[in-house]
């Protein structure tokens, strides 16, 4: 197992604005949950208590206060602290807080809501945080602490997603009863909008450099699932991003995020962004069970559950490589949906990172072994970025190979993937070119198959989907072999041809493509003045 070295406590005490600090005790069962309504029965808080957690966090709708009249808030809070399960969890685990919108007062609030510094004062005050603690002395109640040893370290991060919010955004919602879409809210590409504010950022950033070998981030809103259009990050894509970019920038291992809100619960993973898989368990609610509905999210590993449940975190510290289940439990107490993931998984990749027999064909730092269009695109922080160009080649020439990069769309982008193509001349019809293209945008609703994203333009198409949303990384695999051409997105292939079966009539689009009898030539991206980002350009040639 991969470990810290040379660890040194007082590092703990020098975060601000809040402090971490190093508890007593290993954490082996972290129990999480959202939305109690008060006044409801919650006979949960008894199956939670069996359940034997180390701690219980508490990430948002701990009530639902929703007033602006602190004694209402207060009278709320009240009701829960009477609820005898809750008492009888209280006696047995510690309870870390944070807030969501109707704890904090106000339905989908944000920034906005004009007593949120006296909101805070009756959040902190019900959880007993110390009248001196630095949370008290701060705006937000986000805060953090760090568990056990080295070798067993756990970090909880708790997230104010709540008082520095931007507004929301909102669109009448062009999707259909049934169709997995529901909400009306839209995303924010405004990079003045924020979710947590500069100064729980800079926090944030000082948080994860903490020594851990386990960091659970608590965030009141879904991180990963971005279909839907409630409430989630994905409201905001460049705060969105900024998050899983602050995690790769700390090297920050161990990062598992636990978020409720939904009335639903399900467990998310999305690849590509910190250097390792990132996982998001979604456990809502404590008391108010949905009636199923269906949802798409194509980041959801396994399925959804609707009754009352909990989450848990079980962490088997026994073993040489540690074994993490992440589960969501029903109002009994039984495991509803689980995932198992290893504590080596969640390590980031080193920089210098290549998949065997592979190469690099971008550095990250210039355009080194490119030629072309080199002023369209820029080297930026690992990511090739068109702004937009034109075409961009690399300088060696490739017969067979297998070419894996990673791409991100701004909304409608096109671009094109040249392969065995020329320097001279319109990659699609002097070499070949492969469709990089957000297909979903509505000004291509009447494509021909032979135009989708992975297509061999005007020669092979592509089946449609498979595409992760505007904003977020997507992994594409090209094995050219031959006259054989296969193209994979983010694990699905698309694209599984040979060129001489493809042309036994003529190209589909009736256009003369006499690129396609190329038996080797650059590769490139051909852009065709739109926005688009490229990273992880690694290539394998074949023999």
């Amino acid at each position: 197992m991969r470990k810290f070295f040379g660890f040194v406590l007082s590092i703990l005490f020098v975060l601000t604005p809040l402090t971490a600090r190093a508890e007593e005790g290993v954490l082996s069962r972290i129990a999480f949950g959202s939305c109690a309504r008060q006044g409801q029965p919650q006979p949960i808080w008894d199956s939670i208590a069996a359940s034997d957690p180390d701690v219980f966090l508490f990430i948002g709708d701990n009530i639902y206060g929703d007033s602006e009249d602190m004694e209402v808030l207060k009278e709320k809070w009240n009701m829960l602290a009477s609820e005898p399960g809750y008492q009888k969890l209280k006696e047995t685990c510690p309870i870390l807080a944070t807030w969501d919108d109707h704890d904090y007062g106000v339905n989908d609030g944000g920034a906005d809501y004009p007593m949120k510094k006296e909101s805070q004062k009756v959040f902190l005050d019900f959880f007993g945080e110390p009248q001196d603690s630095p949370r008290r002395k701060s705006d937000g109640v986000y805060d953090a602490k760090v568990f056990g040893p080295e070798g067993k370290r756990v970090q909880v991060i708790l997230l104010d997603t709540r008082y520095f919010r931007s507004p929301l955004k909102t669109e009448e919602n062009p999707f259909e009863e049934g169709e997995g879409v529901g909400g009306s809210y839209v995303p924010d590409y405004d990079p003045a909008s924020t979710m947590l504010g500069e100064a729980q950022w800079a926090w944030l950033e000082e948080q994860l450099k903490v020594p851990a070998d386990l960091r659970i981030i608590a965030s009141s809103v879904q991180v990963i699932a971005n279909r839907h259009r409630f409430e989630k990050w994905g409201n905001f894509p460049l705060e969105r991003q900024r998050l899983f970019d602050l995690i790769k920038k700390t090297k920050a291992n161990g990062v598992v995020i636990v978020s409720g809100d939904r009335h639903t619960a399900e467990i998310d993973r999305i690849e590509g962004e910190v250097g390792y898989p990132l996982y998001d368990v979604t456990s809502s609610s404590l008391n108010q069970g949905h009636p199923w509905r269906s949802e798409v999210n194509e980041h959801r590993v396994g399925g959804m559950y609707f009754d009352d449940n909990f989450g848990m975190i079980d962490i088997d510290w026994s073993q040489e490589d540690p074994l993490i289940r992440l589960q969501v439990l029903d109002g009994s107490g039984k495991v509803a949906i689980q995932q198992r993931v290893r504590l080596n998984d969640l390590w980031p990749y080193s920089e210098d990172y290549l998949p065997p027999g592979f190469v690099s064909l971008f550095n990250g730092k210039d355009l080194s072994g490119w030629v072309g269009d080199t002023k369209g695109y820029q080297a930026r922080d690992g990511i090739l970025l068109c702004k937009p160009g034109g075409n961009l080649f690399t300088e060696k020439e490739y017969s067979d190979f297998v070419l894996r990069f990673d791409f991100k769309f701004t909304p409608g982008a096109n671009n094109g993937l040249a392969i065995r193509s020329p320097l001279e001349g319109t990659p699609a019809y002097a070499g070949m070119e492969l469709q990089i293209l957000e297909d979903t945008s509505d000004k291509y609703l009447h494509l021909k198959p032979w135009q989708y994203h992975g297509s061999v333009y005007g020669i092979a198409p592509a089946i449609h989907g498979f595409k992760n949303p505007v904003g977020e990384w997507n992994s594409e695999e090209v094995v050219a072999k031959g006259r054989d051409i296969q193209v994979t997105v983010n694990g699905f292939t698309i694209v599984d041809i040979n060129l001489d079966e493809e042309l036994k009539n003529g190209p589909m689009d009736g256009s003369e493509h006499p690129g396609a009898a190329r038996e080797s030539g650059h590769i490139g991206f051909a852009g065709h003045g739109d926005v688009l980002e490229f990273r992880n350009i690694y290539l394998q040639p074949l023999k």
